[in-house]
């Protein structure tokens, strides 16, 4: 089953959407030396609706900000870029919250699918404005 957000397209396969609505909170990334790597406003993205909509009509992301999508288990999710006029980042979280994988500098309008296994959270930030080195990074929402 595909299911298509406004700015990326995820193919969650049978994994539904957590319900829920955008919450204004804020998420941090934590070394595990307890070391802050950054901290964003996000809106929280978890239903259907809201994951079908996701980037789209939006004309940029603000820096410090980004778009959390958040499904009811782990799976293999594939984002895209196609439809949206600005370069994204996107980081792939576990069941953990552990940062397994960083897709850097997605250009705008790339049809591209990006894809990596047994994740459970995409976290979407403007181009370029997160780090490969921040993989193994816990993600603390509050």
């Amino acid at each position: 089953m595909r299911r298509k957000a406004i700015w990326v397209c995820l193919w969650v396969g049978a994994v539904g959407c957590v319900g829920g609505g955008p919450d204004g909170d804020f998420a941090e990334l934590v070394t595990e030396q307890g070391e802050s790597l950054v901290t964003l406003e996000i809106e929280r993205l978890r239903s259907e609706a809201e994951l079908m909509r996701g980037l789209q009509g939006r004309s940029s992301l603000e820096d410090g900000h980004g778009i959390l999508l958040e499904f009811m288990e782990p799976s293999q999710l594939c984002v895209h870029n196609e439809g949206v006029e600005f370069p994204i980042d996107a980081l792939f979280f576990d069941e953990r919250n552990i940062l397994v994988a960083v897709e850097r500098g997605i250009p705008a309008n790339d049809p591209t699918f990006r894809c990596h296994a047994e994740t459970q959270r995409v976290l979407e930030v403007g181009g370029e404005a997160s780090q490969d080195s921040w993989v193994g990074a816990q993600l603390i929402l509050r």
